[in-house]
């Protein structure tokens, strides 16, 4: 199952995103993973420079889509602290609280970023309707 949830996220984002927030986010996603299944490192992430690295990744993301809605925009700023704590704790200790609740904090955020990304669309789509009534 933790293998195949962010496929089913990038096929809800394409379907129901708006097209630019989608293609950043799939984008994302999918450098993600594949940063995570080259180091070989899919069921426990246990390295901090990665989980740093993949912070980074994260704000970078963050700014590409500064012209989508605040929401969007959190749930980069979102991923981005989860993996700065994550690899800070384990940098200071192994097996902390966090590991624990890995994938617990990491679907939660995948669902805030699938969830951003449709209202985004649908947002856009409720104020072209406003603009087409007036």
């Amino acid at each position: 199952m933790h293998e195949i949830a962010p496929y089913i996220a990038i096929a809800v984002m394409i379907k129901y995103g708006g097209e630019r927030n989608a293609l950043h986010a799939c984008l994302f996603l999918i450098l993600i993973d594949s940063i995570t299944i080259w180091h070989n490192s899919y069921l426990v992430i246990d390295n901090p420079l990665l989980m740093i690295s993949f912070s980074l990744i994260s704000l970078i993301f963050a700014r590409l889509s500064l012209k989508s809605s605040v929401l969007v925009i959190s749930s980069y700023f979102a991923f981005s602290i989860a993996y700065f704590l994550l690899g800070l704790e384990d940098k200071i200790s192994r097996g902390g609280i966090l590991d624990s609740h890995f994938y617990e904090i990491m679907y939660g955020l995948l669902i805030m970023l699938v969830l951003s990304v449709t209202y985004d669309r649908m947002g856009g789509i409720k104020l072209r309707t406003d603009r087409a009534l007036s």
